[in-house]
């Protein structure tokens, strides 16, 4: 008598039904945890001072982006310790990310490779590191004026504003980070099954699933990586820039305030008061587009791929299903994000347009009347001012590349436009033939 083994064949070694409950459990306490956290944010925010944002922020900006453990007077005094303690972070991400490149590189030259991951975003050089290992970090010494500053020189709108701004932006951090967070964890458990189940149903080799288990986990760890240096580092430079912005518009408020004045001892403390208010700003924002001018062109180059990448996705596929209709909308998202960040930059030349209108317009006023010498110096300070803000490139640069202005911006999308048509003419001519 032949005992069938045909069920016992088609019985898998473990249930999809226990996993998913198990994900689903996991995925309702990472929720319940980033509610809490919101609640505890905004009934108790710690963080009410300009000064507090920036100590407890850099921290995490040290962690994450720097990836070097060290105190602000070590790094004035030039006197942070190189050993492993301090390195270890930059050593062990280095390593994960060498490690991941070697997988990646025996992955293009083998011949088996049908089930491995094909894949990864590579990761960015050290370069913000060196700069730290070398003292000449700019974002360091951004970071370290903006400690020091006076919040009495804000006004206590502007200061209210800056902090709610903060509460705002932390607490759409931990909505994204929850969202990537439950992502990752899916793709994680559902990689790890399919890969096993694939092992126990002789679909692939034990080699196979080995070197797809080593270099699974260490692609997941790098992008979580990437996804956190990219939150933290917009965290970080949204704050930055409302701040410049909130400085920039309070100097515009009192460039405008009392015009009409001819006391000669008010006029040199106001002159004073906005060309040191506005020599600050400038250094403080040239300090800042040195750290995000090369991102600035990495993202113009990456909008210019997407667009293109988009355009011939949806020209090669015959029919829009739910899967590659999500991806497309994803391309687009992307790239509209793209133009969403550019256009965030723009707020500083606006302001330096406005600057030298305003003192223009003041200087035309006073030239009808016949001045003393003591103010004839003030009219040659101002008209030497006015010669300086009108030349300058007060904002941010996309590389070495042009200016960020509201007209660059537009131009930019306009520019892409003809790509974009280009692209789908040239993809559609193969398909009609």
């Amino acid at each position: 008598m032949k005992i069938s083994n045909s069920n016992h064949e088609q019985t898998p070694y473990f249930s999809l039904s226990v996993i998913m409950a198990g994900l689903r459990m996991l995925i309702e306490n990472i929720v319940v945890f980033v509610i809490l956290k919101i609640a505890h944010l905004i009934w108790s925010n710690p963080e009410t001072k300009i000064s507090e944002i920036i100590y407890y922020g850099f921290r995490y900006f040290q962690y994450f982006i720097l990836r070097i453990n060290y105190t602000w007077e070590e790094y004035q005094l030039h006197r942070i310790p190189r050993t492993y303690r301090r390195l270890r972070q930059a050593i062990l991400m280095s390593f994960n990310a060498w490690l991941v490149i070697i997988f990646l590189v025996i992955y293009i030259y083998s011949e088996d490779s049908s089930i491995w991951i094909s894949i990864y975003w590579p990761q960015q050089s050290l370069f913000y590191f060196v700069l730290v290992i070398n003292y000449k970090s700019p974002i360091q010494s951004m970071a370290y004026k903006t400690l020091l500053f006076d919040e009495k020189r804000l006004a206590a709108n502007y200061h209210r504003h800056l902090i709610i701004y903060h509460l705002f932006i932390k607490i759409a951090a931990y909505i994204f980070a929850a969202c990537i967070g439950i992502g990752v964890i899916i793709v994680c458990v559902m990689g790890i099954y399919f890969l096993t189940k694939a092992y126990f149903y002789n679909q692939i080799t034990s080699v196979q699933l080995l070197f797809c288990l080593m270099i699974f986990f260490p692609i997941c760890f790098e992008v979580c990586s990437l996804f956190v240096l990219l939150l933290v580092g917009a965290i970080a430079a949204g704050f930055i820039l409302e701040f410049l912005k909130i400085r920039m518009k309070q100097l515009y408020i009192f460039l405008k305030h009392d015009e009409s004045s001819k006391n000669i001892p008010k006029m040199k403390f106001f002159w004073n008061c906005i060309q040191k208010e506005y020599v600050e700003l400038y250094s403080e924002v040239a300090l800042l587009d040195k750290t995000i001018s090369f991102a600035m062109y990495s993202l113009e180059t990456g909008s210019k791929i997407l667009s293109i990448t988009s355009c011939i996705f949806y020209s090669r596929q015959m029919e829009m299903t739910p899967s590659n209709t999500l991806a497309m909308l994803g391309m687009i998202l992307a790239y509209f994000y793209i133009i969403a960040i550019f256009s965030r930059l723009t707020f500083s030349p606006k302001y330096n347009h406005q600057y030298c209108r305003l003192i223009l317009n003041r200087m035309a006023k006073r030239a009808i009347v016949k001045h003393n010498d003591r103010k004839r110096k003030i009219i040659i300070k101002s008209n030497l001012f006015i010669q300086t803000i009108s030349d300058n490139h007060f904002g941010f640069h996309c590389g070495q590349i042009f200016f960020i202005t509201k007209f660059k911006v537009v131009q930019l999308f306009l520019m892409n436009l003809p790509l974009i048509t280009l692209t789908q003419i040239v993809n559609k001519r193969p398909c009609d033939q």
